[in-house]
């Protein structure tokens, strides 16, 4: 019995050695760097943060407020890869990216939300071939995205109302791990950060006084999953 568990024993861990060193993740042979144009897709878990200061006119101490929300999202990128040197490429990429996540708050007088529902940017990938199969990547880039705050009202006479849309600059930084599938197909998984630029709005009753001043850089954060096709 004890040759025959010994036995099973040797069997698994030979197919588990064949799994991993079969599908190149953990081989010695590094291979050569990836390039040419390509296609993809990722879908994303998106992380948006607003962090608002407001200010009062009537000599209210000013305020500092963290407004976080969640959401899905997925993106279309394309580009084109260098090769530099055998394992280290460099990638040009444009990255259109859309999202549902939105933060929101309702009361008996108002209704507030904030959303950064879109982006489009451009980045450099560095990217170093780990393995025949792995390679880590980073990303540096700016970005262009739309912004939406908004709060309105059932006593627009005693309360504020506010209604600022922006299209805005920002930056990105970015890591990943890259899996070639074949000769054509990767996927890869990222976390990438965007900062925006910090935006000023002004909310107002109906007379049309304004009576809170906001600041606010907003940041996006995004998990990825995404593949690519190369030709």
């Amino acid at each position: 019995m004890q040759e025959i568990r010994k036995e099973k024993r040797d069997t698994f861990a030979a197919i588990v050695l064949s799994l991993f060193f079969g599908t190149g993740l953990f081989s010695a042979t590094k291979g050569v760097a990836a390039e040419g144009w390509y296609l993809g897709s990722e879908l994303m878990v998106t992380g948006i943060e607003f962090k608002p200061k407001v200010r009062f006119a009537n000599g209210r101490a000013s305020e500092h407020f963290e407004d976080d929300a969640w959401g899905r999202g997925f993106a279309f990128i394309a580009g084109r890869q260098f090769r530099l040197l055998s394992e280290l490429s460099l990638g040009a990429q444009a990255r259109i990216a859309f999202n549902d996540g939105e933060w929101t708050k309702e009361t008996t007088n108002t209704s507030i939300r904030y959303q950064a529902p879109r982006s489009i940017a451009l980045s450099l990938l560095p990217e170093y071939r780990l393995t025949s199969a792995l390679s880590a990547f980073g990303e540096l880039g700016v970005a262009h995205g739309h912004l939406n705050y908004r709060k309105s009202s059932r006593k627009p006479d005693s309360i504020t109302n506010y209604d600022h849309e922006s299209d805005t600059w920002g930056y990105v930084l970015g890591l990943g791990l890259r899996w070639k599938l074949n000769s054509q197909l990767d996927m890869h998984a990222s976390y990438r950060y965007t900062a925006y630029e910090r935006q000023h709005f002004t909310g107002r009753v109906l007379s049309g006084f304004g009576s809170e001043s906001f600041t606010d850089s907003p940041i996006t954060s995004d998990i990825a999953l995404g593949f690519r096709w190369l030709w």
